[in-house]
Formats: C-alpha cells, sequence, structure tokens
C-alpha cells in the first residue's frame, strides 16, 4: 500500500473523482477570486484575457470581506485569540495552569513565523471555494513553518466520522528542489530524475517534476513501536516520472489541515460548500446586468447617430456607431436613434443581486464588526449582531472542528522541539498513561477571538434574559430561584464573556468555603443560642 504504483494509482482515482469540483472551483474563481484562476483549465500567464468576462466584482469584494473577517476576528495577529486547557480526562488546576503556559509560548512563536500570511491565503479559498489546505512542517530556523495549497492541487478522504485522515497533494518542484529534499541517491535511484540531475549539473537546467505526497492512516503497524514506520500515519513522496518511492516515512499527526466552510451532505461529499454556491445565479446576474448597464450608458455618453443616405453595411448599434440609411424626404439631417432605453428597473435588479450576494457572503457582519467601537463588550457586540451572529455560527463551528488538526500539529512540533520543556519538567499531572506508553495529549483549544465570545454570548443570551425575569419575580415569588442553577450559570456566562479561568475559584475550593461558612454560621448561633440560655437562667436567679 505504499509502494508508487498503488500510491499514483489511488492518486488518478482521487483526481478523477474530484473532477466536478474542479469545474464549480473555476466557476468560483472566475467570478470571485481571479487571481486564483487556473484550477480546470490551463494555466494562463499574467496579462492575459482571462479576466475580460468580469464586468461586475460584487462577489469579489463579498470574498475579500469575508476572508477578512475570517483573519481579522477570528484569528487576529497581536492578540491571544486561542488558549489551551487540559483535556476532560486530565483536567485539573495544575494541567490546566500548563497547557495555557504552553499556549502563551505557542502564541509568540506563531507571531514570528509564515502562520498569518499563510492564513490570509487559506482563508481565500475558503471563502470562495468552501475548502482550504493548511501544511505545518517542522523548521530548522522558525520551528515551524506553514504553507497553504491551492485547491485543484490536493485530493482527501474522510474516515468514519466524517473528518478528514488522508491527504494527496501533487506539486510541481525543480530537480535541484528534490535533490535538496529527498537527498541526492534517492533522486539517482530514478532513471528520468537522474538524467535531468546530470543536466543540471552540466548546464543548470533546473527541470520541473510532479511529486506526489500521501498522508493516510496506517492500516497495519505495532502499536507500542515509535519508529517512522509504525507511526499512525504514513507519509509517502513519489514521483511521478519514473514512478519510485523517493521517501518513505511515517508522522504521529496529521500535516495537513483540510477545513471546509460547510459541508455538503451525501456519500462522497468531502469537499466544502462555500456561500458562492448559494449565489451563483446571482452573481451571474449582477455581472450580465452590469454588462448591459455599461453598455447603456456607454450609448448615453455617446449615442449612436442616424446618417441619411442609402444604407451602407449593417447597422451599427454601438456606442457611438453610425447606420447610413436611404432618406425618404430632402434636407434630412443626422439624429440620435436606439437611445430610448430605460435602464430603471435593471438598476434595481442589479441592487438585489448584490445584496443577495453579500448577504451569503456576512459582508454586513464583518463591515459591522469594523465600525464597533472597539471598546465595547463581546455581550454589546452580540446583542447588536445576534441575527447575523447565529447566521455565520455553523461555518465558524465548522472552522473550529477543521482546526484542531492544525492546533495539534502546532503542539506536538513545538512540544519536540522542546518549546515546552523536557520531558522531566513536565508536571506529572499533564502527562496521560497509555497501553502504548506515556504522552502528553494535545490540549483542548478555546477560541477567545471577539467573534467568538460574540458568538457564545449571543448563545447564552436566552440564559440571561431567564435570570433577569426569575429575579425580577423573585421578590413575590421566592421559591421561582429554585428553578435556576445559579452556580453553573455564573461559570458559563464568565466563560462565555472570556473571563480568565483563574478569576473562577475551582468547584471544590467553592465548596470547601461554603461548607466553612456553613459551619462558622452553625458555631456562631449555637454560641448565641448559649448565651441567651445563660442570661435567662441568670434572670430567673
Amino acid at each position: 500500500m505504499e509502494d508508487a504504483k498503488t500510491i499514483l494509482a489511488r492518486w488518478a482515482e482521487m483526481e478523477s473523482a474530484r473532477l466536478p469540483w474542479d469545474s464549480a472551483w473555476q466557476m468560483a474563481s472566475d467570478y470571485a477570486l481571479p487571481r486564483k484562476g487556473n484550477i480546470a483549465r490551463t494555466e494562463t500567464p499574467p496579462g492575459s484575457n482571462a479576466g475580460n468576462r468580469l464586468y461586475d466584482t460584487t462577489a469579489i469584494q463579498a470574498v475579500t470581506t469575508l476572508a477578512n473577517g475570517h483573519a481579522s476576528y477570528i484569528t487576529p495577529p497581536g492578540t491571544r485569540w486561542f488558549a489551551w486547557e487540559a483535556p476532560e480526562d486530565i483536567k485539573g488546576d495544575r494541567a490546566d495552569a500548563w497547557y495555557n503556559e504552553a499556549s502563551e509560548k505557542a502564541a509568540k512563536i506563531l507571531s514570528t513565523t509564515n502562520f498569518y500570511t499563510t492564513l490570509n491565503e487559506a482563508f481565500l479559498d475558503r471563502s470562495a471555494f468552501g475548502v482550504c489546505c493548511i501544511a505545518a512542517m517542522p523548521s530548522a530556523e522558525r520551528v515551524v513553518s506553514f504553507q497553504a495549497h491551492p485547491v485543484g492541487s490536493y485530493c482527501i478522504d474522510e474516515d468514519a466520522e466524517g473528518n478528514v485522515d488522508t491527504i494527496f497533494l501533487k506539486k510541481r518542484h525543480g530537480i535541484r528542489q528534490l535533490v535538496q529534499l529527498f537527498g541526492e541517491e534517492a533522486v539517482k535511484a530514478n532513471e528520468r530524475l537522474a538524467k535531468s540531475w546530470e543536466r543540471f549539473k552540466e548546464k543548470g537546467s533546473n527541470a520541473e517534476h510532479e511529486v506526489v505526497h500521501a498522508i493516510f492512516p496506517r492500516v497495519e503497524r505495532q502499536r507500542g513501536k515509535h519508529d517512522v514506520y509504525n507511526m499512525q500515519y504514513a507519509s509517502v513522496w513519489v514521483s511521478s516520472d519514473g514512478k519510485t518511492v523517493l521517501q518513505r516515512s511515517g508522522v504521529p499527526e496529521l500535516p495537513y489541515c483540510v477545513s471546509r466552510y460547510l459541508k455538503r451532505s451525501g456519500s462522497g461529499m468531502y469537499y466544502g460548500y462555500s456561500p458562492f454556491e448559494e449565489v451563483k445565479a446571482a452573481v451571474l446576474e449582477a455581472n450580465k446586468t452590469r454588462q448591459i448597464l455599461q453598455v447603456v450608458g456607454q450609448r448615453l455618453a455617446v449615442p449612436s447617430v442616424l446618417i441619411p443616405d442609402n444604407l451602407v453595411g449593417n447597422v451599427d448599434s454601438r456606442p457611438g456607431g453610425r447606420t447610413v440609411f436611404k432618406s425618404s424626404g430632402q434636407g434630412a439631417l443626422p439624429q440620435e436613434w436606439l437611445n430610448r432605453g430605460r435602464p430603471e428597473g435593471m438598476h434595481e435588479q442589479l441592487a438585489d443581486a448584490r445584496e443577495t450576494i453579500n448577504a451569503a457572503f456576512h459582508v454586513d457582519l464583518f463591515r459591522m464588526f469594523a465600525q464597533i467601537d472597539k471598546q465595547m463588550t463581546a455581550r454589546e457586540v452580540s446583542e447588536r449582531a445576534a441575527e447575523k451572529l447565529m447566521q455565520f455560527s455553523p461555518a465558524f463551528t465548522r472552522f473550529t472542528a477543521d482546526f484542531q488538526v492544525m492546533m495539534e500539529r502546532v503542539f506536538a512540533i513545538l512540544f519536540r522541539a522542546g518549546i515546552f520543556g523536557r520531558m522531566d519538567e513536565i508536571p506529572r499531572e499533564v502527562i496521560r498513561r497509555t497501553s502504548e506508553g506515556a504522552e502528553v495529549p494535545a490540549p483542548k483549544v478555546i477560541y477567545q477571538s471577539r467573534i467568538a465570545l460574540a458568538i457564545r454570548q449571543a448563545e447564552s443570551a436566552a440564559a440571561d434574559r431567564l435570570v433577569e425575569r426569575v429575579l425580577g419575580v423573585a421578590n413575590a415569588a421566592p421559591d421561582a430561584l429554585d428553578n435556576l442553577n445559579l452556580d453553573e450559570y455564573v461559570r458559563v456566562a464568565a466563560r462565555n464573556d472570556g473571563v480568565p479561568e483563574a478569576v473562577l475559584r475551582p468547584v471544590k475550593e467553592r465548596d470547601a468555603l461554603r461548607e466553612d461558612r456553613a459551619k462558622a454560621q452553625q458555631e456562631q448561633a449555637m454560641a448565641q443560642m448559649m448565651a441567651a440560655q445563660a442570661q435567662a437562667g441568670a434572670a430567673v436567679q
């Protein structure tokens, strides 16, 4: 299963199954993201006429707004938009503190890498095509480096739960880069690559060759062994030219993160569903309407002219066009004609199409975020944008679920690089014991960006309203408070507002404090009762 023939055969099968998406992505690129236009057609050079059919740029602006909204309000550079917590099975104050400190170190390192510039490219793909792919690899210079791979260059497959666990990626490399990546010995083992390498050494010709990188779960491996051939995922690099394996290895976690905007329903629907799919008709309508209005405007500015004489040639309906005709009377003068169209209805039609496009890409939501005062709390933001936030919430939830793969990969790379300390320095509360030995599990990710907090606030707004209502009637009916678990409400509300976990007392500490208080109150009441009895006895005497 890890030989060149099998890998290339599976790539061909997956690529064939992806063809319907290629054509859909090509259309989305043509009208919404033109600079990524070489998906289902031959590469077009800069300055080509591929964009001449584009008359309306509403979809382009909408994709840009949605992608920028991801970058500015989900993963904003320069702010703590995420924190790590201990998984539930090892959760505790000391474990949470260690993971939180690790996330602070990770955030600082990410800010020094190409992480955010890579995310920008990925967010454009996710917004326009409904799917994106990011690689996270160890780096000698930066500890970790990232790369966004364009749609059409990779194929994916899912596990039984619908999670992407198989990624095949094809990319062209120069022969010099192949030697750098895999060594001269691996290159020389392939006859075609060996000849290409010789030509490079003789003439400096850095010919390009296609390479497929396959990542997939290993069906057969010896658990407990940690060598590259028994890791959870196989990693195989195969040269399409000559059909040889350049490198066979393994990784303990997925090096590629694939995120879908939304998911299609149905068997084999692995790739994402983008807003463009919902408003394709509106995009085409806006483009056609804008084309017609452009012609109408040109004709009004430079009207066609009717010239009396024998008609020569065809009717010229272009802006400024001249049509020569035979006049029936003497002294006929040139006059305007065919300029009585009424474009007013088309302006309304164009406005409706643009409104539909902007709504699908949540343009109003992110424009509103840009205009809201930065000092507003997450609750104030959510109150202003509750309806729009709920419409965006499914796409945000899908992102957080998919991005767990990236966070686990970053954590693992930094952990193996010693960024979080040596194994003997890690608190024992963080270490999980398994049948395969001891491990430090991947963290639970808590998103703390403004939109994440605002969505959580919007989701808990109903609880806020309920508590306000119950408190309003509590004076008349105190028993109404018995319906509420106020302890849980306070803790959920604090977390939804982004309050640091350190502000909340641990549940055990809170309960112990209450027990001590109740005990002290009981002892005080007992002392007061005994004092009162003593006074009563003295009075009788």
